[in-house]
């Protein structure tokens, strides 16, 4: 692997290829990727589905791109206002909620982006992979968590 510098700068490239992706797919000019996250503008825009983030030490490009077709369909296909009705409070029902919000969106990927379908489930995929041989479906919470997201997906 090359010098901190080099890995920034891959980096700060993944994050303009996908940031531009997802203004392409949502058509919204302000968008942008800083440090895999998400801004309108100067706004950090939150995803709380945790197959949506990505780790550069261990992901590849097209991990990041699913990660960013994602967060387009959720952007095109979630109505904020019903969405912020319905959120439970509680941080595990939240989580559970958000997983399953993301998933139903993810659900609806176009037929005529057969690439983006790839890349969401091959996101997917290595965060399930990632998930299980980590031991983060050991526990109760884990393994809930990990079971709902494979019975849904």
């Amino acid at each position: 692997m090359g010098s901190a510098q080099e890995q920034a700068r891959a980096q700060q490239r993944v994050d303009d290829l996908c940031g531009a992706a997802i203004r392409a797919l949502t058509g919204d000019p302000d968008l942008h990727l800083r440090a895999r996250t998400l801004y309108r503008g100067q706004q950090r825009i939150a995803f709380h589905a945790p197959h949506l983030r990505t780790d550069p030490a261990r992901d590849e490009l097209a991990d990041h791109r699913g990660a960013a077709d994602g967060m387009a369909l959720r952007l095109s296909l979630c109505d904020p206002a019903v969405h912020r009705v319905y959120c439970p409070a509680d941080p595990i029902e939240r989580l559970l909620f958000e997983l399953l919000e993301q998933l139903r969106v993810e659900s609806l990927a176009p037929t005529h982006r057969p690439g983006m379908a790839r890349n969401l489930t091959h996101r997917f995929t290595a965060w399930s992979l990632h998930y299980y041989h980590a031991g983060l479906a050991d526990s109760e919470v884990g393994l809930l968590l990990y079971a709902v997201a494979q019975m849904a997906w």
